[in-house]
């Protein structure tokens, strides 16, 4: 049987079952109480020790001058699993979890807590172990207040971000369920950007509790593996491919290996090392995500049709931005394997990052049609840089300043603040620069097509036939944007708007529409703009398929009038006409609604001279 959420009994007649409606609150609900407390530590942080464990009880880290180091701690040291096991030494048991609760590695305890471990001295295993007492203090992000007002910056995002995360997917299951998202719903309860450690710090005292929800996160963690698969094999119109089919037979052993290898993890709370245990566990999750990334959405962009390619290139690119950075920050957070030492704050904004994923899955599911993910992260990219540049001059601006107040003043120095405080308040004129600069440099095919068609623009006035007018409306925009379809329909009669010159609509497509309950009444009633054709309902008739189905509607409106609307549709590759691109068709049917006026008048005054001469 198929994997699909009806084959699951969570799928009724009219969207999720009631079955399925209350899982989806349960683990909604589930995921916002693991990672919202943490929102907490912006106000009140929790309690470090001072030292970081590998999963073996190994001591790898430990502060300088702090509470471990105070303890007598020192690197190298190991804790005595054997003496601490949950298994027989249940007292001992809640000190150990404030160490391997959840995960090892950085490790927080609740305010003014104590911890007494059993300690071995580096190098010497088979040495009586001693007992240390250590007494947490707040946790500390940084040495200035500035480093700890980004901290919680970071802290504030991840959990804004988790938030967003979680109740999207689910929203997005809710209103548009199938197993496409009920994967992203999988994947997001475990990997979003929120943090954990309020949460695992209030289980650290209760044993029972801590082994449940590492249970849960164990299956949950799995699951969301599982559910990038399946929203990579699905996407993005819930089909899988029959070439990849065996992949969903090959889910439930990626599940099993995953959840044994997790489970496997948490046994040092039971006296056991699991330091390789654990490393391979987030290797194997890494290769799942790698082979999403690297193998599953390529082999799906192969036989996909041209606009369900744009749509999931938008996810390939969004996720190796997205997930990349996740598993990044997990590689230096979560395991000792990471050679870098980033600080917490970092790590907090590279997890913050997979918003990305989030973002691209909303806007590639509930929009058919997408703008060129390339155009769109390239130009993202050179804006990031021209704010990076502009911030990093007034940051540098306000550092003269400030050394130039307690000294005396140059009249060079002065000179170039000045010169900085014009490059800021040009910013918007810079920008618009350093942007034209860059499209000749990085797309020069598109900016010279939008040269041609502004030229154009120009040139329509001296146009003197509607028929070649038209002509040039359909014909040229196509050809330099390299759009799949258009059509002008022209004001006939009684409201009537009927197709008269048009490329890529077939012959028994539309041919005209009234203006009650049609586009003109559903989308251009007084409006001069261009507007997106989000749904094409609006036709009665058949309407060109695929790439050539109309994705914005372009009015010909001049002194109140409507003389015709223009339909195009998505470029050749099935990618979405962008802003700038409208822009200029904007500009160009505001051009032909004057060349109209024109024909129409030159037209009216043969007429009356032609009048004229009968009367004489």
């Amino acid at each position: 049987m198929p994997l699909t959420l009806r084959s699951l009994s969570l799928l009724g007649p009219d969207g999720l079952s009631r079955v399925g409606k209350a899982l989806v609150i349960v683990l909604t609900v589930w995921a916002l109480v693991v990672v919202m407390p943490d929102a907490v530590r912006i106000v009140r942080p929790l309690g470090n020790l001072g030292f970081s464990a590998d999963n073996n009880g190994s001591i790898y880290d430990v502060e300088e001058g702090g509470p471990a180091a105070k303890a007598g701690v020192s690197e190298g040291d190991r804790i005595a699993l054997d003496k601490m096991s949950c298994w027989a030494h249940s007292p001992e048991c809640e000190q150990l979890l404030a160490v391997f609760g959840g995960m090892g590695g950085l490790q927080y305890v609740r305010p003014g807590t104590s911890v007494r471990l059993w300690l071995r001295a580096a190098g010497k295993p088979n040495d009586p172990a001693r007992h240390v007492t250590i007494a947490s203090r707040p946790e500390e992000h940084g040495t200035t207040s500035t480093d700890q007002a980004f901290w919680r910056i970071s802290l504030a995002a991840d959990e804004l971000g988790a938030l967003a995360f979680i109740l999207c997917s689910a929203w997005l299951l809710w209103r548009r369920p199938c197993t496409m998202t009920a994967g992203f719903f999988a994947y997001a309860l475990w990997f979003n950007p929120g943090q954990y450690f309020e949460f695992y710090s209030w289980l650290q005292g209760h044993p029972v509790a801590m082994f449940v929800q590492e249970t849960l996160q164990t299956i949950f963690q799995s699951l969301g593996y599982v559910g990038f698969v399946v929203l990579a094999l699905y996407f993005p119109n819930d089909v899988s491919r029959p070439r990849l089919r065996w992949v969903v037979g090959v889910l439930p052993w990626i599940f099993s290996v995953l959840t044994v290898l997790q489970l496997g993890s948490f046994l040092n709370a039971f006296g056991v090392g699991t330091e390789l245990i654990t490393r391979a566990s987030y290797i194997a999750g890494w290769s799942v995500d790698a082979a999403v990334l690297l193998y599953i959405l390529p082999a799906v962009l192969l036989d996909q049709p041209p606009e369900e390619k744009a749509r999931t290139k938008w996810l390939l690119t969004g996720c190796v931005i997205g997930l990349s950075s996740f598993i990044f920050a997990d590689f230096n957070e979560a395991t000792t394997m990471s050679p870098f030492n980033l600080s917490e704050t970092t790590t907090q904004w590279l997890y913050f990052v997979n918003v990305i994923t989030l973002a691209v899955v909303l806007y590639t599911v509930r929009h058919h049609r997408v703008v060129n993910v390339g155009f769109t992260l390239t130009r993202g990219i050179e804006r990031v840089g021209m704010w990076a540049m502009v911030t990093g001059l007034g940051a540098f601006l306000i550092h003269r300043i400030d050394e130039q107040l307690g000294s005396e003043f140059h009249w060079d120095e002065i000179a170039v603040s000045l010169a900085l405080v014009g490059v800021t308040l040009a910013w918007e004129r810079v920008q618009e620069f350093t942007i034209e600069l860059l499209d000749y440099v990085l797309f020069p095919r598109f900016r010279k097509a939008l040269e041609e068609l502004r030229a154009l623009g120009h040139r329509l006035g001296n146009i003197k036939s509607v028929v070649h007018l038209e002509r040039t409306l359909i014909e040229r925009p196509a050809h330099e944007l390299h759009i799949s379809s258009a059509a002008v329909f022209r004001h006939h009669r009684s409201g009537v708007f009927r197709r008269y010159s048009a490329k890529g609509w077939a012959p028994r497509t539309l041919s005209e529409f009234a203006p009650t309950g049609s586009l003109v009444t559903d989308y251009l009633k007084d409006d001069e703009h261009p507007v997106r054709l989000r749904n094409a309902r609006w036709a009665t008739s058949p309407l060109p398929e695929g790439v050539g189905l109309p994705t914005v509607a372009v009015p010909i409106r001049a002194f109140g009038r409507l003389h015709a609307v223009v339909l195009y549709g998505a470029h050749i590759k099935g990618d979405d006409l962008n802003g700038e691109e409208i822009e200029v068709l904007e500009a160009l049917a505001r051009s032909a609604a004057l060349a109209y006026e024109s024909v129409e008048s030159a037209a009216l005054r043969r007429q009356v001279r032609s009048l004229a001469r009968m009367r004489v």
